[in-house]
């Protein structure tokens, strides 16, 4: 295990967090390696019958957290990275003594190895006010977004005081919970036009044709499209795969890009047409190694609307904070990024990202 530059982390808690495991919490050595008894649990359909290891929760005090995958096995499972760590500290005027004040992270930001289809709760921090109102959380996640609420002092409301920040490494932030919060961008609220209809969702059935890719650790997702759709599994529960990533989706007519990930780290991007008269979408997609991208927010001035393309493909969308370090797996070959912040555009670029390896791209 090791941090961005793959230094070793000793001492560091490793948590095997499942159904039935067979021990506890252990810790790094020297050399930041580790060892826990159990096998994992890498099944989406006897997710709520079979027993092992879902995931490990990495943490180390003055570090973040990770939550490691023990499914996945591409090409940079190992190190595992952890995220640097920062602490948050303010103050909240007009509230008693233990008022709390909680932090969300994300889980798909702390997830190693990145896009592996794990799926799991966020993770969560939270600390209480004292007599002045202020609190302090230390071993934070630093380069991840985190959402910080508070509930409203008195007079002041019933809604929730909500605030969004990103820690530098090994930073102490002060935040002012009393100050009034960043203006909200008004949201286009979208009106039904006359002679329209609602929006007729087609089943999906897709799978990689790969055969030596087990089904149970490949998923897919389609680009700014699709939805879940609702199903019954075992005990007559909704959606209960728990740790893997679901794949019973839904989309509309028309022309969609569907991206195939495996916990191997293989990929595949295919844009794929939906009549208008379709009952059902069968889809068999051929995935192949991709490469991880480490891409470094720290010089951004803004927040800025990142695009990776294969091919001529978008298959990947998402806005990226100032200081947010993201990683995404992409197809091996040339990807290309585009980024604009607002009404400007950044210079697009073209990196070239062999199989297997981890690029660091800065902006």
């Amino acid at each position: 295990m090791g941090d961005a530059d793959l230094a070793p982390i000793p001492n560091a808690k490793v948590e095997p967090k499942g159904f039935r495991i067979g021990g506890g919490a252990v810790l790094t050595d020297a050399a930041g390696e580790f060892e826990v008894s159990g096998g994992p649990r890498c099944s989406q359909s006897g997710a709520t019958s079979n027993w092992g290891i879902d995931y490990l929760r990495v943490s180390r005090e003055g570090w973040g957290v990770a939550l490691v995958d023990p499914c996945a096995e591409a090409p940079w499972a190992e190190p595992i990275r952890l995220r640097p760590g920062a602490s948050l500290a303010g103050r909240l005027e007009g509230v008693p003594k233990g008022c709390w004040i909680n932090v969300v992270a994300a889980a798909p930001d702390l997830m190693w190895p990145p896009r592996s289809g794990l799926m799991r709760s966020d993770e969560s921090w939270r600390a209480y006010t004292d007599e002045e109102g202020k609190f302090e959380i230390s071993n934070l996640p630093a380069q991840v977004p985190l959402t910080v609420s508070a509930p409203a002092p008195p007079g002041r409301g019933s809604e929730s005081i909500e605030r969004r920040v990103v820690l530098v490494p090994g930073e102490r932030r002060w935040l002012d919970l009393g100050l009034p919060p960043p203006e909200k961008k008004s949201e286009a609220v979208e009106e039904s036009q006359p002679g329209t209809t609602a929006a007729r969702w087609i089943l999906v059935d897709v799978s990689a044709s790969n055969r030596w890719l087990g089904p149970d650790l490949t998923w897919f997702e389609f680009v700014r499209a699709g939805r879940l759709k609702k199903h019954l599994v075992g005990g007559g529960r909704w959606h209960v795969h728990q740790h893997r990533a679901c794949n019973h989706l839904e989309i509309t007519p028309g022309r969609h890009v569907l991206v195939g990930r495996h916990a191997d780290g293989s990929i595949g991007v295919a844009e794929v047409e939906v009549a208008e008269t379709a009952a059902l979408l069968e889809h068999r997609m051929e995935l192949a190694p991709g490469g991880l991208v480490r891409i470094d927010g720290s010089a951004l001035e803004s927040e800025a609307r990142i695009s990776l393309s294969s091919a001529g493909l978008q298959f990947a969308v998402f806005e990226l904070i100032p200081n947010v370090v993201r990683y995404e797996v992409v197809p091996s070959g040339r990807i290309s990024l585009a980024a604009s912040s607002g009404d400007r555009a950044m210079e697009a670029r073209e990196i070239g990202v062999p199989a297997g390896a981890v690029v660091d791209v800065r902006l």
